[in-house]
């Protein structure tokens, strides 16, 4: 068996502009064993004939699958289970956006961090990355230098694990794609912390991606200051993003938690329910993260996280 096997799952969807320069990135990996497997998402563009055109010249290298619009999440969830059944001895796979580009050692890195972890128990693997402009001109990180592991209740309300940057194990794909539920609106989110509630997640400061920021990005980084306070002061009661996935989390996979993560998962959950709860959480350091720490704690204590 290949041990250093991975299959790169990436949502395509009207990305006519950059999708080739993303797919020559991926198809340019070193030192793995690499298959592409491509879910269309009901592109209405030239993408789909793009990718086509990539297939005829790689066949043994890229499978596409056309299919209808169902959003980001669900496609690339689609598609997971897509590859967990075409590729049977894949070990290791990888989540890729269109519009990025890889360096050449991006995948290489992060099965490098992977193999000591036991292939029975989760294991994710994810990176900063440098934010560059529709020309690939550095910008800069799109987070500080991060020291310590973030805890559990830290993860459910910060994201370390940005898709694009993730390559995970074989036992990290099954339980995403046997426990993902229709609420979970990122299942980038969700993956992470399925590994950091069931197994193992390992954070690399450095870059081994650009992050492509322009005017279609369906989820991107946000450029600035100024941007920046906007976007955090977007409190959208309705969504309560991070209360929601940690519902999800609890019902996707609670069996497989310990009753302190249940109750862990559980509490915070239902921050919105009690304004009580909330005055507890904003002043506990049990939610404390890197960077935008106020931002979080204001989010919290108006139940809107």
């Amino acid at each position: 068996m290949e041990t250093k096997s991975v299959v790169v799952v990436l949502s395509s969807y009207n990305g006519e502009k950059y999708i080739a320069e993303q797919i020559d990135s991926i198809l340019s990996q070193q030192n793995v064993n690499l298959k592409l497997l491509i879910r269309d998402d009901g592109s209405t563009d030239s993408t789909l004939k793009i990718i086509t055109d990539y297939k005829h010249t790689h066949p043994e290298k890229i499978y596409l699958i056309a299919d209808k619009n169902v959003g980001f999440a669900k496609s690339f969830i689609t598609a997971t289970n897509q590859a967990l059944k075409l590729f049977p001895n894949a070990r290791y796979f990888a989540f890729a956006d269109q519009d990025d580009f890889w360096l050449p050692n991006k995948l290489e890195t992060g099965i490098d961090r992977l193999q000591s972890f036991n292939q029975k128990i989760p294991a994710l693997y994810c990176s900063n990355l440098s934010v560059v402009d529709a020309n690939l001109n550095f910008i800069n990180k799109l987070r500080p230098q991060i020291t310590i592991p973030l805890t559990k209740a830290q993860s459910l309300v910060y994201n370390l694990g940005v898709g694009c940057t993730m390559v995970f194990n074989r036992c990290a794909a099954d339980l995403l794609s046997n426990n993902f539920i229709p609420q979970c609106k990122y299942h980038d989110f969700y993956l992470f912390q399925i590994c950091r509630f069931c197994g193992n997640v390992v954070y690399d400061n450095d870059s081994y991606i650009q992050y492509r920021q322009h005017g279609k990005n369906q989820i991107g980084g946000h450029i600035g200051l100024l941007n920046n306070f906007a976007n955090r002061f977007k409190f959208k009661s309705l969504d309560r993003i991070c209360q929601n996935e940690a519902s999800a989390l609890l019902y996707g996979i609670g069996d497989l938690l310990s009753v302190e993560d249940r109750l862990l998962i559980s509490d915070f959950s239902m921050l919105h329910s009690s304004f009580i709860r909330r005055i507890k959480y904003f002043f506990s350091s049990k939610y404390n993260i890197p960077t935008n720490k106020f931002f979080t704690k204001l989010k919290i204590l108006l139940g809107t996280i």
